[in-house]
């Protein structure tokens, strides 16, 4: 997984394991916590697109987030996020990747739990194109 950073100097906190929570952590106190272990590579890169939050790959997906409040604020920014992503490495229009995400995007809340909220937007990438 890869996830862009955009602060200098951030610092890295990775949060608390769940054996199990539902979808959208709805109330603070309802995921299973557990211990664990994981395995982390961080790396240092130049920024090359114009997006300004995270963005997170893996495998099968392409993904961005969005916090706000609102929570439609949160998913408006995951999703323009995206927009952006599609234009800048994938070809699209802009016009073209609003129409191609209502075909392919999936999204959720992530958090809901705080007075801001958090939203994922994802693309699995066998319907990306080649990038460009």
């Amino acid at each position: 997984m890869h996830i862009l950073i955009n602060v200098p100097g951030a610092l890295l906190h990775v949060g608390d394991m769940h054996a199990r929570q539902g979808e959208g952590e709805i109330c603070g106190a309802v995921g299973i916590e557990t211990g664990g272990k994981a395995r982390l590579r961080c790396e240092l890169s130049e920024r090359l697109h114009p997006m300004t939050w995270p963005r997170i790959t893996d495998e099968r997906l392409i993904m961005t987030t969005g916090i706000a409040k609102p929570a439609e604020d949160a998913f408006r920014i995951a999703l323009s996020e995206m927009i952006l992503w599609l234009k800048e490495d994938y070809g699209f229009a802009r016009g073209e990747a609003y129409l191609f995400l209502g075909e392919v995007l999936e999204a959720r809340c992530t958090q809901f739990v705080n007075p801001i909220f958090s939203y994922v937007a994802k693309v699995n990438r066998k319907y990306l194109p080649q990038r460009i």
